[in-house]
C-alpha cells in the first residue's frame, strides 16, 4: 500500500492548484499576457524582415540581369548605382563581374564613333576600367568563390590584351589546379586557354608584302614599228579644191 500513497496525495493536491489558477491569473495575468504580445510581435516583425529580405534580393537578382542584358543602356551607371543601393555580397561582386565584362567587350568591339550602348571610352581606359572591377571582386569579395573565379578569368584575358603573357599565363595555372568544388568549370577554360597562349601571342602582320625568291625575268626591248612621218596640222599639204571643165 506505500507505493500508492504518494499518488493518492497528488491526487489530494490537484485541487489546490485549481483554485489556485484563477488567483495567479489576477496577479500575473497581465504580465502574461504582456509577454505574449512581445513573442507574437517579435515572430511578426521576424516575418517581415525575412520577406523584405527575400524582396529585396529577387529584385537585386533581377536589376542585375537587366543591366547586363544587350539592350541596356549605359551599363556602368546602372551596375554603380545597383551596387550602391543594395548591401548583399553576391550581388555587389557579380555586379563588379559585370562591369569589368562589360569593358572587357568594348575593347574588343574596338571604340566606335557613336560608343557602346551609350557609353565612349577609349581602348586605355576600357582596360583600366576592366582590371580595376576585376580586383575589385579579388580583393573585396573573396568569400564569394563563384564571382571570384570568374574575375580572374576575365583578368586573365585582359593581361592578353595588354600583352602582358606571362601574368596572364600566371593566373590561368592557378585556376586550372583548382580542379575541385566550385572552380571545376573555370579550371577546363583555364586549361584551353593555357593551350593556345603561346600561340596567340605570336603577333599577326596583315597586309605584308611577299617574299619572291625566283629570279625576276629578262625584259627585252622590242622596236617599235615604223610607220612613217606623223601628219599633223601644220605638216599636211594643201589640197587644192577641184573645178569641174
Amino acid at each position: 500500500m506505500k507505493p500508492e500513497e504518494p499518488q493518492e496525495e497528488q491526487e489530494k493536491d490537484l485541487p489546490g492548484w485549481a483554485y489556485k489558477i484563477p488567483f495567479f491569473l489576477s496577479k500575473y495575468g497581465t504580465h502574461l499576457l504582456f509577454a505574449v504580445a512581445i513573442v507574437l510581435l517579435a515572430y511578426n516583425l521576424k516575418v517581415w524582415y525575412e520577406n523584405r529580405q527575400a524582396t529585396q534580393l529577387n529584385n537585386a537578382w533581377s536589376e542585375l540581369a537587366d543591366s547586363g542584358s544587350s539592350q541596356a543602356s549605359d551599363p556602368p551607371a546602372r551596375l554603380n548605382d545597383l551596387i550602391s543601393r543594395y548591401d548583399i555580397k553576391p550581388v555587389q561582386a557579380f555586379a563588379y563581374v559585370a562591369l569589368g565584362d562589360f569593358y572587357a567587350d568594348t575593347i574588343l568591339v574596338g571604340n566606335p564613333p557613336e560608343g557602346v550602348r551609350g557609353v565612349k571610352v577609349t581602348r586605355e581606359v576600357a582596360q583600366q576600367e576592366a582590371q580595376t572591377a576585376y580586383n575589385k571582386v579579388i580583393s573585396d569579395y573573396a568569400d564569394q568563390p563563384l564571382a571570384v573565379a570568374r574575375a580572374r578569368l576575365g583578368l586573365g584575358k585582359i593581361y592578353e590584351d595588354l600583352g602582358q603573357w606571362d601574368k596572364a599565363r600566371e593566373i590561368y595555372q592557378a585556376i586550372a589546379a583548382q580542379t575541385s568544388g566550385t572552380n571545376a568549370d573555370f579550371a577546363q577554360l583555364a586549361k584551353a586557354r593555357l593551350d593556345h597562349l603561346d600561340q596567340w601571342k605570336i603577333p599577326i602582320v596583315v597586309g605584308a608584302p611577299t617574299r619572291v625568291d625566283t629570279a625576276p625575268a629578262p625584259t627585252t626591248t622590242t622596236a617599235a614599228p615604223t610607220i612613217g612621218p606623223i601628219i599633223t596640222a601644220a605638216t599636211r599639204p594643201a589640197i587644192a579644191p577641184t573645178t569641174k571643165p
